[in-house]
Order: C-alpha cells, then sequence, then structure tokens
C-alpha cells in the first residue's frame, strides 16, 4: 500500500505540474515579498532589539504566511484531486466557504495536538510521575488521532462534506498507513530536503548572491506541495473504497486498491 501511495505521489506532481506551478506561483511570489517585508523586524524580535512597529510588522506577516500557506494547501489538493480544475483571477485570493472550513479544521486538529500532551503533563505530574513522560504519551496520542481524523482536510478541499466520525471510520483499516503518511512521512520529506538543498540552496547563494531567504520560501513550497500530494494520493486511495466519498475523485485502479 505505501508503494502505491508513494507511487501516486510523484504521478499526480508530474501530470499536474503546470498548472500546479501556474496556481502556486503568485502565492509563492506573495510569500517571497511578505519574508521580505518583515525579515529585518524579525530579526530585531529575535535579537530582543525590537523597534517601534516591529511586533505589529512580523503579526501581520505571520498572518499572511500562514493564509497563503493555507490557499496553498486548498488550491493543491483541488489540483490533484480533482478531473479538471480552474481558477479565475477572482478565486485567487478568494477566502470562501471551503478555505474558512479548512482552516477551522486545521485549527481542530491543531488545538488537539498541543492540548493532549499538555493534560497528560498535569496528570503525569499530579500522580508523581515524570512529567515529560506525560508529554511524550500525549504526542503520541494526539498524533495517532489527528493522522486518523486528517483525511477530513483533502476532502473539505474539494467540496466533500467528511465529518471527523467518517474520517475515523474510512481510516479503521489504514490506522499505521495514516500514521505513516500523515505524521511520520511530512517529517521525513522536510528533514531530508532541509538538510540535502538546503545546503545546495547555501551554496548557490554564496556562488551566485542569489537571496537565500527567497529560495527558502521556494524550497518550503515544494515542501508543502510534496505532502499535500502524499495526503492527497492516500485520500485518493482510501476514498475509492468507499462509494460515498470517491464521486468526484479520480480514483486508482480497482486492482491497486485490493492490493
Amino acid at each position: 500500500m505505501i508503494n502505491t501511495i508513494m507511487k501516486d505521489t510523484l504521478k499526480l506532481i508530474f501530470e499536474k505540474w503546470v498548472i500546479l506551478i501556474k496556481v502556486l506561483f503568485p502565492y509563492m511570489v506573495i510569500l517571497m515579498v511578505t519574508d521580505a517585508f518583515m525579515q529585518e523586524s524579525t530579526a530585531r524580535v529575535i535579537l530582543g532589539k525590537t523597534q517601534e512597529g516591529d511586533i505589529y510588522t512580523v503579526a501581520v506577516g505571520v498572518l499572511m504566511s500562514a493564509l497563503m500557506s493555507l490557499l496553498i494547501a486548498v488550491k493543491t489538493h483541488r489540483i490533484l484531486l480533482l478531473p479538471s480544475f480552474e481558477i479565475s483571477a477572482l478565486e485567487f485570493l478568494c477566502f470562501g466557504y471551503k478555505e474558512v472550513r479548512f482552516l477551522w479544521i486545521s485549527l481542530i486538529l491543531s488545538v488537539m495536538t498541543f492540548v493532549i500532551p499538555v493534560m497528560l503533563y498535569f496528570i503525569f505530574k499530579l500522580l508523581g510521575i515524570i512529567p515529560m513522560m506525560g508529554v511524550f504519551v500525549g504526542i503520541s496520542v494526539s498524533s495517532f488521532i489527528v493522522a486518523r481524523l486528517s483525511m477530513v482536510l483533502p476532502s473539505c478541499a474539494i467540496g466533500q462534506h467528511m465529518s471527523f466520525k467518517d474520517s475515523w471510520h474510512l481510516t479503521q483499516k489504514y490506522k499505521w498507513l495514516s500514521y505513516f503518511i500523515i505524521i511520520l512521512y511530512p517529517i521525513l520529506i522536510s528533514v531530508v530536503l532541509s538538510l540535502v538543498y538546503g545546503f545546495v540552496i547555501n551554496f548557490l547563494a554564496a556562488l551566485f548572491s542569489l537571496d537565500l531567504a527567497v529560495m527558502m520560501v521556494v524550497l518550503n513550497v515544494c515542501i508543502t506541495v510534496l505532502i499535500i500530494s502524499a495526503i492527497s494520493a492516500m485520500y485518493r486511495y482510501i476514498s475509492c473504497s468507499c462509494d460515498e466519498f470517491k464521486y468526484e475523485v479520480v480514483c486508482v485502479d480497482d486492482d491497486k486498491i485490493k492490493e
């Protein structure tokens, strides 16, 4: 199953690379401008030499980056999962129902990720057990739960109304596959690409006097697309075995589903 999804991850990107570049390039430019806008203020805040307006600048920059990342995630899911995808100039920065719901679901999953470890930290502390063990157990439990519930995100992006209960039921037979694709794969791909391409980017930046920050934005977007593609491939693989959620998705071959 993992081999099928990994192959499908790359296949989705190769088949849709033209429209991915066309749609995501403007968001990438906005991220570059935002990063350049907040670079000096961020450095002063980190060094404790904050000037007037720095906190506001950093806050606006972080908010803008988060919104662009959310739009990139939604658009990437739609491009990779729907048979056809078109976007007009008006829809480019449109924050509609799908985007709001995607944001809300992301916030719920994020809060869940942090709340469970914090709760277990204090519970373990009250019980006289090493508190950090509670954090470790909490992270393990919350990441497993989030992995099972995350199929709601690609479903939301393509306009399907899947609930957390539906996602839990849908991943019943794919517990560890969900954990690998949603939790472990993003960590692995981020670490590997950051180390390998981070070194390459530093070398190119020094050789050609390129802006390192700008190139890091490109790297981060590429990592995001790879991760979203893997999640989309998994959603396509799992949902194609369930008639209720496959009406709009381009399914993998039936023989692959049965593997």
